[in-house]
């Protein structure tokens, strides 16, 4: 996780002349941390190879490392006070505004937070585990119906449409997978499913409405059900590995 950070400061100390990170244009205090972070980097890249090599060291690997972050962090701290907090703007490197860490920070718990307590309620079980897929994945495209998007004029049912047109697809499409036991067949059916709507609902014969038509409408929600509960009917669903 270290390396998409070490990278772009890489670029920004030696190779990009505009960055504020540059090496001969920042003579900042700052810029020893930066000097630092890629040490840091270079001291994990070692450490993971002589871990893969020699497996019963890395837990011992694990533990020495903590001591440069640890000095890193230090580090951070004395080189903020002394160079102080335009130094560490210049270089792009400001902490930014404390009430955003908290905020951002009580938001990300809660989300993960959430997701626990529905594992917890619906046990996650494949068909239960699909069904809350699909629902999220109907809501998620309630934005593109709102503007008008595949059902114009019907807002409301269009958006309870489209969760149980997810519904649907979500069910066929984690069969073909657990059938297949391969995860890019879902994504294969997803975009020909997409491509064959459209070539025989707009190019062949388009309908007055597509909330009362077959294909994306009610009828055909009413079908795709039916296909559902037949597909239902494979043990595979009930194999919960």
């Amino acid at each position: 996780m270290l390396l998409p950070a070490f990278s772009a400061i890489f670029l920004g100390v030696f190779i990009f002349k505009e960055s504020p990170l540059y090496h001969r244009t920042n003579r900042g205090k700052s810029r020893w941390f930066t000097y630092f972070y890629l040490a840091l980097t270079l001291m994990y890249l070692i450490g993971s190879v002589v871990a893969l090599l020699k497996a019963n060291l890395a837990g011992t690997i694990a533990a020495v490392l903590l001591i440069p972050n640890v000095l890193g962090l230090i580090l951070l701290v004395v080189l903020r006070l002394i160079g102080g907090k335009d130094d560490f703007a210049r270089a792009g490197l400001s902490g930014g505004r404390p009430r955003f860490w908290i905020l951002f920070g009580f938001g990300l718990i809660l989300y993960y937070g959430f997701q626990t307590f529905l594992n917890y309620l619906f046990g996650m079980g494949r068909i239960r585990g699909v069904l809350l897929l699909s629902i999220i994945w109907g809501i998620w495209h309630w934005p593109i119906i709102w503007i008008g998007y595949n059902f114009p004029g019907h807002a409301l049912l269009g958006s309870l449409a489209m969760v149980a047109i997810g519904i649907i697809l979500a069910f066929f499409f984690a069969y073909a997978v657990f059938k297949a036991q391969g995860v890019w067949i879902a994504a294969y059916l997803h975009a020909l499913n997409n491509q064959v709507l459209s070539f025989f609902f707009m190019a062949v014969f388009a309908s007055t409405d597509n909330l009362f038509s077959f294909g994306a409408g009610l009828p055909g929600i009413a079908l795709g059900v039916i296909a559902v509960l037949l597909i239902l009917r494979d043990p595979v669903w009930r194999n919960d590995r």
